[in-house]
């Protein structure tokens, strides 16, 4: 199944490597959910994943995409086009504190798609992009199976309380060093993950990481698989991603 939503990581072609490495029938929890291109994926293909996420905006959004599509269309319908740029920003920085889940599912449904990144809280919106089609969309989404959907307080706390999953796959941006990262404008649908800080935290449990060429990553602690744009193995010059991984 496709995602209706665009992930701010960008197009993927690792789907068909990372299945490889997770055999029919297995428990995944996905700790960096968001855009589900990986998660729908391995859920069609029967494994059963375990969509988490620690934060709640996220999961609201999915738990009304799946429940109530119909009403989320209607609403995209009626809450747009806004009318300035100032209003436009107004609700970029305040969508969040709306009382209805299924209206503030209808700003990230249209801001993830207008806006460049995929980002709800930052970001610039074109509104050209907004058209009968994209939001006709919504209303042929349908909950896929295998999937369950789970916020949680802290992904080092859960990484040692599950005891249900087989697998733990993780999608991040490119590796980069905190100094770097520091100061950047964080939305609240945003989740920041240092791999460096969970490494411990993987001991004994499969892991499946997939994210992109970095000359921070230490390849001596686990297996590597180089893929290029088309999700082909390369080798690492001509990488385009990278699936780390114990399994």
């Amino acid at each position: 199944m496709r995602s209706p939503i665009k992930s701010p990581l960008g197009k993927t072609s690792a789907h068909n490597q990372i299945e490889k490495l997770i055999p029919r029938g297995k428990i995944v929890s996905s700790y960096t959910f968001y855009s589900g291109d990986i998660e729908f994926y391995l859920s069609s293909r029967n494994r059963f994943v375990n969509c988490k996420s620690t934060k709640r905006v996220v999961v609201d959004f999915w738990e009304s995409m799946c429940y109530n599509s119909s009403s989320i269309s209607d609403l995209c319908a009626h809450l747009f086009p806004l009318k300035d740029d100032k209003e436009i920003k107004i609700v970029q920085e305040n969508w969040f504190s709306f009382k209805s889940p299924e209206s503030r599912a209808a700003i990230f449904y249209i801001f993830n798609n207008c806006t460049k990144d995929g980002w709800i809280s930052r970001g610039e919106l074109d509104l050209s992009l907004l058209n009968p089609l994209l939001i006709s969309r919504i209303k042929r989404f349908t909950k896929p199976d295998n999937i369950h959907l789970t916020h949680i307080e802290s992904i080092k706390k859960d990484l040692c309380e599950d005891t249900m999953s087989d697998f733990v796959f993780f999608r991040l941006p490119k590796i980069q060093k905190n100094f770097l990262t520091d100061g950047l404008n964080i939305g609240i649908e945003e989740q920041i993950i240092n791999l460096e800080d969970i490494y411990d935290d993987l001991k004994g449990r499969k892991f499946i990481i997939l994210t992109r060429p970095s000359k921070f990553i230490n390849f001596k602690q686990h297996k590597t698989i180089f893929l290029d744009q088309h999700g082909r193995t390369t080798t690492e010059d001509k990488a385009k991603e990278i699936i780390l991984h114990n399994v």
